[in-house]
């Protein structure tokens, strides 16, 4: 009998061994490219939808920029909520989410930068692997940004043309910050805008910027002055569809003498105040008529001091808002069809846009930053 070699089975040994090694190693790497096949589409496909919903979340976020991250993030996850991210919702923490400032001209968001007008968003999804645990990876993270800017309107706008005469202030503050600003302690970030004339007669002081149609009379302005290169479209105005007042009050033309009404929604075909008007509550008054602030030291005064707590509508076309001697409003007044005039010393704090505005003798204007009007909002990075 011949004798096997000792030598050649322990080759043969040897060759069984790298193949079964080279046979593993090729299976890891099949098994590789398989986890990359069928999960590189489950991958994209999330990055698309993560895009989608971070997109979406950020501008309908924006519409709130001026109302604090507590609200943009409530806003972001209310959005979010409508897509899905490989078969789950996304949720935005506040440290997803930035408040600044968008430079348009620059192309910049400068974050923390305020008056606030844009949100940098991040959305973040963890995708599984199905094969990604044969090489040790079993899950991808993937981010998106997103950048959108609120094109909401703000400040004091006149559509059809804005006049000062005879000592006005214009200045901004933040009625979450304070409910008393002065001239010396007023922010910098008023803003006037009309598209039509700018007219100034004797020491009209502007902490802030202007945007026209045509600059006339003697400014002094901290801020931007230029012409607008985008006519300002008024916000669309809301139909008068009159319910019952809150207390049974009369929907009519509604004469107050001072006094404290509760919170709510009131609507009248007229509004005339002769003495100090409060409000216990967050209010909307309708207003399908004229309003007339008259008698010395009328006040139409929001909730808390502070004006986005008191909006008044002002409905139609051609209406009157008069200021007679010494009022005072905190309020956000929307009435593109009417015309605004203040005869003798008047402060206003808040926001308000009016067909045009005539301002007369002794006025000061103060900007709540915190105030807007919703209008729209879109992606910039």
């Amino acid at each position: 009998m011949k004798t096997k070699d000792p030598m050649k089975r322990r080759g043969a040994q040897r060759k069984r061994g790298m193949t079964i090694i080279y046979v593993l190693v090729l299976m890891t790497v099949l098994l590789a490219l398989a986890s990359f096949a069928v999960d590189y589409g489950r991958v994209q496909l999330s990055r698309t939808q993560l895009r989608i919903t971070t997109d979406s979340a950020a501008k309908w976020a924006a519409l709130a920029v001026k109302g604090g991250k507590n609200t943009v993030v409530a806003r972001a996850n209310d959005a979010a909520a409508d897509n899905k991210v490989n078969g789950a919702a996304v949720t935005f923490a506040a440290s997803d989410v930035v408040l600044g400032k968008w430079n348009t001209q620059t192309r910049v968001f400068s974050p923390n930068a305020t008056p606030y007008d844009a949100v940098k968003l991040t959305g973040t999804s963890v995708v599984p692997l199905m094969l990604g645990g044969v090489i040790n990876k079993p899950s991808v993270t993937i981010r998106v940004s997103a950048v959108a800017r609120t094109a909401s309107l703000g400040g004091l706008i006149g559509l059809n043309g804005i006049t000062f005469n005879n000592n006005a202030f214009i200045g901004s503050y933040d009625s979450s910050v304070t409910t008393a600003p002065t001239p010396a302690t007023a922010n910098s970030n008023a803003v006037l805008s009309t598209n039509s004339a700018l007219s100034a007669d004797k020491h009209i002081d502007v902490k802030g910027s202007a945007y026209y149609g045509s600059l006339q009379g003697g400014w002094t302005m901290s801020g931007e002055s230029k012409v607008n290169t985008t006519p300002i479209v008024p916000p669309t105005q809301p139909t008068w569809a009159p319910v019952p007042n809150p207390g049974s009050i009369t929907n009519g033309n509604y004469v107050s003498n001072g006094g404290t009404l509760n919170g709510g929604t009131y609507w009248f075909t007229g509004l005339t105040i002769n003495g100090s008007l409060t409000f216990n509550g967050p209010t909307t008054i309708y207003v399908n008529g004229d309003i007339l602030m008259d008698g010395n030291n009328s006040a139409l005064t929001a909730y808390q001091d502070k004006p986005p707590n008191l909006k008044i509508y002002q409905i139609g076309t051609g209406r009157l808002f008069t200021s007679n001697n010494s009022a005072n409003i905190k309020s956000i007044i929307i009435a593109p069809g009417s015309k605004f005039e203040a005869k003798n010393n008047m402060d206003f704090y808040g926001l308000a846009i009016f067909d045009t505005i005539t301002m007369k003798n002794n006025t000061n204007i103060f900007f709540d930053e915190s105030a807007y009007i919703d209008q729209s909002a879109a992606l910039v990075q």
